[in-house]
């Protein structure tokens, strides 16, 4: 019982001293004594490579990771007992950041532990508005400043921390097929198919058009396809193929790629045709050469002669 009475009594005494020497001394005679400092960092992915961060409209948030913990001194460790497992917060903010981008922090007020340990991170995110629209290939920063309170005789922390971002291609395609899927064409003419582009991305977007499959029977060819941001453009799919089918399937697959940097390149799609023979023109099957008709019917010719004359000749020896 004694025991817990002076445990009881030494806690109080210590709790009225630190409370007394946050009162009365100084920061700076406080900080030498105890010496206790709240610490905290920022870190992100690619920090230590010193990378920029690619922005585009598939990667368009910024993940942060926040530790905190308090450095001490010899006679800061019994300090450190009755604050052990207290919240304080670390805020953060956007201190600065590149003209063409609009970054929004997830939340600025981050709970963290007060302890002298290591601590799990704490995370956050950078989100960004109009990430359609911003400018590709551009290079730019963020600027984040963390900040602790002062905590009593604990120093308080402020940091900034400069992200480097980069923007990266937005390939932003709307497609539309004026006249659909379905198409009956004539045998040995050209049909011209149009396939309408808009390009809402942030650059000069070329399209890859790539057969995916057909037929023997069949000569398909594309017009180039070059678009600027902001505009719409038609190109057409001609497609043209002999009597020897009656209906057929064309898949082709379309790839948007960047016109400055073709590695560069955006989500395929799929865009299956369904072709018809209209029946009109049915060449034959075994096409005969005219000079071999011509020869034959030469012959037959012959033969008829030859046979009319035999039968004359005949008549007259009668």
């Amino acid at each position: 019982m004694k025991k817990k009475y002076k445990f009881i009594k030494s806690s109080i005494i210590g709790i009225l001293l630190i409370c007394m020497m946050t009162n009365f001394l100084p920061t700076t005679s406080a900080g030498i004594i105890f010496n206790l400092n709240s610490i905290a960092d920022i870190s992100w992915e690619g920090k230590e490579e010193d990378k920029p961060i690619e922005i585009n409209y598939q990667s368009d948030k910024i993940s942060l990771a926040i530790d905190y913990k308090i450095t001490k001194g010899l006679l800061g460790r019994r300090i450190m007992n009755f604050l052990s497992d207290k919240t304080t917060y670390v805020y953060i903010n956007i201190v600065d950041h590149s003209h063409w981008i609009i970054p929004i922090l997830e939340t600025d007020a981050i709970p963290m532990k007060i302890t002298d340990k290591n601590q799990p991170s704490e995370y956050t995110k950078i989100y960004f508005e109009n990430i359609d629209n911003i400018p590709a290939y551009e290079e730019g920063y963020i600027t984040i400043g963390a900040f602790v309170r002062r905590i009593g005789i604990i120093k308080g922390f402020y940091e900034t921390y400069k992200i480097k971002i980069i923007s990266g291609f937005n390939p932003i395609i709307q497609y539309k097929l004026p006249q659909g899927t379905f198409h009956t064409i004539s045998p040995y003419t050209a049909k011209q198919i149009p396939i309408k582009f808009t390009n809402s991305g942030n650059a000069v977007a070329k399209i890859s058009i790539e057969v995916i499959n057909t037929s023997d029977s069949f000569d398909l060819s594309f017009s180039e396809v070059s678009i600027n941001p902001n505009t719409t453009q038609t190109t057409y799919f001609i497609v043209m193929a002999d009597d020897n089918f009656n209906e057929e399937k064309i898949t082709l697959k379309l790839t948007p790629y960047s016109k400055d940097n073709p590695e560069d390149k955006g989500e395929s799609k799929l865009f299956h045709f369904f072709i018809k023979n209209d029946g009109s023109r049915k060449e034959p099957k075994f096409p005969i050469n005219v000079n071999i008709l011509m020869i034959i019917i030469a012959i037959i010719i012959i033969i008829l002669l030859m046979i009319i004359l035999i039968v004359v000749a005949v008549r007259r020896k009668k």
